[in-house]
């Protein structure tokens, strides 16, 4: 399988999960190698959509993720609008390790804290 095939089934495969969990989803044009679109996928959170269609409906209608698209003029995107970036990576051993707490933050010296955790974890939380 290639490298290619691989990424963008694992986008499938995530933008699924958050189908499955009611978040509506859809991948992102060309994943996100435009200036105006970043990320693999883009889901509305919880607190946005009207609950009127399942996930699966609200993620098919176009006119509906006209309201929350970019603005074409600027290409400024909406906050309110959530980005994935899928990487299908070895997790490395220590990282592993430390996977059977909820959630693990990291640190670069100087940088911004990153968090890591299992993905039913995340998707419980952003409901």
């Amino acid at each position: 399988m290639s490298t290619v095939s691989k990424g963008k089934g694992y986008e499938r495969e995530m933008r699924r999960a958050l189908l499955d969990h009611g978040f509506p989803a859809r991948r992102t044009p060309r994943s996100g190698a435009t200036a105006w679109a970043k990320g693999d996928i883009e889901f509305l959170p919880a607190a946005v959509r009207s609950g009127m269609w399942s996930a699966e409906e609200y993620s098919k209608r176009d006119d509906l993720w006209r309201q929350f698209d970019w603005d074409t003029e600027t290409r400024i995107s909406r906050p309110d609008i959530r980005r994935v970036e899928c990487k299908r990576r070895k997790v490395p051993s220590w990282l592993k390790d430390c996977l059977e707490h909820d959630v693990v933050c990291l640190r670069e010296d100087r940088g911004e804290t990153v968090v890591v955790m299992k993905l039913d974890t995340w998707l419980e939380l952003m409901k």
